[in-house]
């Protein structure tokens, strides 16, 4: 039995690059989404919306929601639980969060995978996760923690800190997500307005494991005692994955290329390597912009496996980056493949497009320490 339990090794690291962006407008529709633009290869990431209307159980909602998104949820409620029918179309965070609340749970940030959200049940004092939130676009947003620093030796260390939790549609994950300081506007119940401390951008990393991620955001700590911020512009800048498509390559046919949509994926070679097997890939995308120079990295998370003929499949020992361009990677795999290798198939999966996205949020009414 081949396993498919095997260690990585990462032997070439990418440098990320600063992202530049046009500015926009501000938007305080907290449910609007910037459509991509139509002349780009990638897909549109509208996000899906569901209507409740006819969900009338926890079980059936779940349900409801996970068939569309592809992934399952596993809950410690009664599946029978009765749960507010909503008439209004919604987009899965504002869906989800409406049935989480009405069934008195919560999410389980460590519990899940990329095919599951695990849910529990809601901590005592935890608020409503419909009345916490915001979202735009595909995104979920809700401030978590806010922390006050005076330093009195250095002023310009004093700060406010916002900590956000960030959340994005299952099985889209996005890519190199960014928070430029210089977009953020926080206005204070007093009648103050305070911007970031300091420049550049706020990075979050994202994973394909748990649709969620934090970070803090560093503003300007108010003069005198104001009581809330009434409202936190900004704008979230990202890559985002068009639909996956998965490349099969038979390991007798080198040079043989295959064309998705925007991506490009071609078997350059299949080398001997000791006891092992080398296959060279590689992956391109049209048009993909200046951004995508800067987050190849993500192509390194694709998965890729040796499929046999007997159906029975392994998955790589590790791989080497032998190749960077504008356009996307050379990527060698290494297989413990065996003498059967003229029989064994390639199987890729990666996006097929990717979309530049610029999305604008607006938070109202956070408490202040």
């Amino acid at each position: 039995m081949r396993s498919s339990i095997y260690p990585r090794f990462i032997f070439v690291t990418l440098f990320a690059l600063p992202l530049t962006f046009g500015d926009s407008a501000a938007r305080a529709d907290q449910d609007d989404h910037r459509q991509p633009d139509p002349n780009q290869a990638a897909e549109s990431q509208t996000p899906p919306r569901f209507r409740l209307a006819e969900t009338r159980t926890l079980g059936q909602a779940l349900d409801e929601l996970g068939s569309e998104i592809g992934i399952e949820f596993r809950q410690p409620g009664d599946p029978t639980m009765a749960i507010t029918p909503v008439d209004k179309p919604l987009t899965f965070w504002p869906a989800l969060d409406h049935v989480l609340d009405e069934a008195d749970l919560d999410i389980d940030r460590y519990g899940g995978d990329r095919q599951s959200l695990q849910l529990r049940p809601r901590r005592p004092g935890r608020p409503s996760r419909v009345d916490s939130a915001t979202y735009t676009g595909p995104y979920r947003l809700e401030p978590t923690v806010v922390t006050s620093r005076r330093v009195f030796r250095t002023e310009a260390l004093n700060g406010l800190g916002i900590e956000i939790e960030l959340g994005w549609l299952p099985g889209v994950t996005p890519i190199g997500v960014t928070l430029p300081l210089d977009r953020l506007v926080a206005k204070l119940d007093d009648g103050q307005t305070i911007r970031a401390s300091g420049a550049g951008n706020v990075d979050v990393a994202t994973g394909r494991e748990i649709p969620t991620a934090r970070f803090q955001l560093p503003l300007q700590l108010p003069v005198g005692q104001p009581q809330r911020i009434v409202t936190l512009a900004g704008e979230i800048r990202s890559l985002l994955p068009g639909p996956p498509h998965r490349f099969e390559f038979s390991l007798n046919e080198i040079g043989e290329v295959q064309t998705r949509q925007a991506a490009t994926v071609v078997l350059e070679d299949v080398r001997k390597n000791g006891e092992l097997h080398e296959l060279r890939l590689a992956v391109d995308f049209e048009s993909p912009g200046a951004a995508m120079e800067s987050h190849r990295g993500f192509l390194l998370d694709n998965q890729a496996v040796v499929v046999f003929a007997d159906g029975s499949r392994t998955e790589p020992l590790g791989y080497e980056l032998y190749r960077q361009s504008e356009t996307g990677i050379g990527i060698g795999y290494l297989f413990a493949i065996g003498p059967t290798a003229e029989e064994a198939r390639l199987v890729y999966e990666t996006p097929t497009s990717i979309v530049s996205d610029e999305t604008e949020f607006l938070i109202r009414d956070i408490g202040l320490p």
